[in-house]
């Protein structure tokens, strides 16, 4: 049966029990996330060590002449490359823990309540207007709210239980950039809290989306970084927020469905960390220390990068490139545009919790 979620009661204080709006536990997610890199960093032989180190300054060197973002200036790449050549463990150890450091600053944003209320004031109208067909002069009709074009169905009531029981992962499908707020919506609506979630570095390039996301519990993922030691910060990151109680928000395939098939294969990267996440609350004897993963698929008629991702569906079977930086969702005027344009369509998006569609 599928539920309207605007008929949903919204009553729950969401700051009673989300670790977003603990300020002491955001700020300490980067120190808990050097700790765990580190711990693992010094648990390595000295070779192993100093072969992270040497990788991860290559590539920031290959990133600096590609012109490509990166979390540490010239100038400190050139202090940390003499470590590579120093006798002694300790300085290679603290080299690598400066460009972790480096990292994690990159990856972490800070939630803010402010932005959240105003978000979920303001957002559900400007969502119901971009999804439902609407004429210019209609554009202050209170009727046009998003309740009306966004539905869940699937096990609500358990999902809420959840929530009190322990730390929850949503994994949904993924077809487009606007999937994020549209599940923030879905989950504000049924009185559930928000959630942290990985975004692309390429969507932080536009400054309103990036304002948003960057205060909405959006942290960043930047999918051209290779090195074993961005990923262990990234993987670090992810964990230590499941362990403090940050429900988090992981799409397992990985990336946007180009074909808007619901994806076949599964990357367990981030959503493995919910399996060390838990060891660690058990090891510390969490009351709370179970971790719930809760699938959800997405059918949306209508987004905005589908030029791009069909291209991309196109190119695949020529093993075309698979990491989009520069989508539709990077460009404001594109972005207005494809707004104008939908003022005719009807669009419904519809959310599926506790299960996958087949």
């Amino acid at each position: 049966m599928i539920r309207d979620v605007g008929k949903i009661q919204t009553k729950t204080s969401l700051s009673s029990h989300t670790a977003l709006f603990d300020a002491e536990a955001r700020s300490s997610l980067v120190s808990a996330s050097l700790d765990r890199v580190s711990h693992h960093l010094s648990s390595l032989p000295e070779k192993v060590l100093f072969q992270q180190l040497g990788d991860a300054l290559y590539e920031e060197r290959r990133r600096d002449t590609e012109a490509l973002p990166q979390s540490i200036s010239p100038e400190q790449l050139g202090k940390l490359a003499l470590a590579v050549h120093a006798t002694d463990r300790d300085g290679a150890l603290r080299a690598t823990q400066k460009m972790v450091m480096a990292d994690l600053r990159q990856i972490h944003n800070e939630f803010s309540p402010k932005t959240y209320r105003l978000a979920t004031g303001v957002g559900p109208g400007l969502l119901g207007r971009l999804l439902r067909g609407f004429h210019p002069s209609r554009l202050f009709d209170s009727r046009l709210v998003a309740s009306e074009r966004i539905r869940v169905s699937g096990e609500i009531d358990t999902f809420r239980a959840l929530i009190q029981r322990g730390t929850v992962i949503l994994a949904p499908t993924h077809l487009s950039n606007l999937d994020s707020p549209v599940i923030g919506f879905g989950l504000h609506h049924c009185g559930l809290p928000p959630f942290v979630y990985g975004a692309g570095l390429n969507l932080f390039t536009q400054p309103v989306m990036a304002y948003f996301m960057s205060r909405l519990g959006a942290y960043t993922v930047d999918r051209t970084r290779h090195s074993n030691l961005y990923k262990l910060a990234l993987k670090a990151y992810s964990t230590e927020a499941l362990a403090s109680g940050h429900h988090s928000l992981f799409f397992p395939g990985g990336t946007r469905s180009r074909s808007g098939a619901i994806e076949t294969r599964v990357k367990k990267g981030l959503l493995g960390t919910g399996l060390t996440a838990w060891q660690a609350k058990l090891r510390r004897n969490d009351p709370l220390a179970d971790i719930f993963v809760v699938p959800c698929s997405l059918s949306m008629s209508l987004v905005l990068e589908a030029e791009t991702l069909i291209s991309d569906s196109l190119q695949r079977e020529g093993r075309g490139r698979c990491i989009i930086i520069d989508d539709e969702f990077s460009e404001t005027r594109t972005i207005f545009s494809f707004s104008k344009r939908m003022m005719p369509f009807d669009a419904l998006v519809t959310s599926c919790l506790g299960s996958l569609w087949t």
